[in-house]
């Protein structure tokens, strides 16, 4: 494989970790939008539903972006293999390239979709619990005219 072709697929590989990344946060600020601007009570289907669909998001989401990892990790490897002699007139840059290290990532990955299907499993199961207690402290709120009672 060609030095030219190499690096492309090393900014490829960062690439494709930035939209997984940034796919991870878009579909929890949505929840978390959701959570503050829907305050109607969920029946249990719509709640295990939502659970379900994240939990296999995080699923998908946390293993594309271990595997996403690992690539870059190897293209990584082969640029410091093949550009060790070219990287002489360019010290810094061999040196920053030998240092990083995209391995050892799954803690993060893992500590970030566990602790979001956490918190989201937590806000589905106690919505409902929520929105009651809202209603009674704040009784004066349009929603309570919908039907909502304790």
């Amino acid at each position: 494989m060609s030095g030219a072709i190499l690096l492309e697929t090393w900014l490829s590989a960062g690439t494709t970790i930035d939209s997984l990344w940034s796919m991870f946060i878009v579909v929890n600020l949505g929840l978390f939008w959701f959570f503050f601007l829907v305050h109607r009570p969920l029946l249990i289907v719509e709640r295990m539903i939502a659970i379900a669909a994240y939990a296999g998001f995080a699923y998908i989401n946390g293993n594309a972006l271990i595997n996403a990892y690992t690539f870059i990790e190897a293209v990584r490897r082969d640029l410091v293999l093949k550009f060790s002699r070219d990287f002489v007139t360019a010290p810094e840059t061999l040196s920053v390239l030998n240092k990083a290290s995209y391995a050892a990532r799954e803690d993060v990955i893992y500590l970030t979709h566990m602790g979001g299907f956490i918190l989201v499993f937590t806000l589905f199961v106690l919505r409902n619990v929520m929105i009651r207690r809202y209603y009674r402290d704040f009784p004066d709120q349009l929603g309570r005219q919908s039907g909502v009672t304790d």
